[in-house]
């Protein structure tokens, strides 16, 4: 066999081979994982617990969101029960919540899907489908330190 033909009937070969794997890789059968289009609390990387100082939460209304979890101040007091910690990005389509205090609500921009303040659904999107509680988190205060944490 001459070089030439032995290196052409190798590249077929080879052709063959990757062309059958990416058919493989791209059946609808797949058992490949998919990502969750719905990330959770947690999903940027963080870890919780986790605490923050409550200086960047001063005014009622305040909030801020660390590690997929939203944390506002509902109340002026200086008490855990003046904060709430919910999961920060919607149940429906992992948009990220927007915190209205006046309206006493978190809500989704995207499809104007609104939650409480203790993550229960007021109403779903506007584009059909559903959406489910939030997740909510513990919180404790200590000093100007407050504790997010797994209920």
């Amino acid at each position: 066999m001459k070089r030439n033909e032995f290196l052409s009937k190798l590249g077929i070969g080879a052709a063959v081979v990757c062309t059958g794997g990416l058919v493989a890789a791209c059946s609808s059968g797949s058992n490949a994982p998919t990502p969750d289009p719905k990330p959770g609390p947690g999903a940027a990387g963080g870890d919780i617990p986790f605490s923050i100082d409550i200086s960047s939460l001063a005014n009622v209304g305040s909030n801020t969101t660390k590690n997929g979890v939203l944390i506002g101040r509902i109340n002026a007091a200086n008490a855990a029960s003046s904060f709430i910690a919910l999961q920060a990005s919607c149940t429906h389509e992992g948009t990220t919540l927007t915190f209205d205090a006046a309206n006493q609500r978190l809500h989704c921009n995207n499809h104007q899907s609104n939650f409480g303040f203790n993550g229960s659904v007021i109403n779903g999107p506007n584009t059909g489908g559903n959406v489910s509680a939030l997740k909510k988190y513990a919180v404790t205060l200590s000093g100007t330190t407050l504790t997010i944490s797994n209920t």
